[in-house]
Order: C-alpha cells, then structure tokens, then sequence
C-alpha cells in the first residue's frame, strides 16, 4: 500500500533530518541532496527517503554513495 502524501512529506522529512545530522548540514540543505539523488537515480522521493530511514537500523540498506561523508565535507559521486 503506497503511503498517503501526508505520510510521505513526514518521512522525507525524517530523512531529511537523518542526512542532516549524518552531514552536519542544515535540513534543508540536506532535503535538497535528497532531491537531488532521487531525481539522478531515477526513484521516488518517497523510496530514497525510506531508505535513508532503514540505513539508521539495517546496514544492509544500500545508499546511493552521496549520503556518505568525506570528514566534515559533502561528497558528491564520482
């Protein structure tokens, strides 16, 4: 069953929180990346932000290599 827009919008925005943290950058920021990599991998907002939720509890959960961290600094993909 697809989650409803309401429950959509709060789960990207409990990614957007995750990725904000994991970072160290502002919300918004970090929902934009999200954005922005959902639109690149060609997946909804909704699954990559499901996903970044999982990767908190199963390491099994694959992301895509731009939510991970280079020191302080947002690495893009290469």
């Amino acid at each position: 069953m697809e989650p409803t827009r309401g429950q959509s919008e709060a789960l990207f925005e409990q990614a957007s929180g995750v990725i904000a943290a994991r970072l160290e950058l502002d919300p918004e920021t970090a929902g934009n990346i999200l954005d922005r990599i959902a639109h690149r991998e060609g997946v909804s907002r909704s699954q990559i932000a499901a996903d970044v939720v999982a990767s908190c509890t199963d390491s099994a959960v694959f992301l895509p290599r731009a939510l991970y961290t280079n020191g302080h600094e947002y690495e893009t993909a290469a």
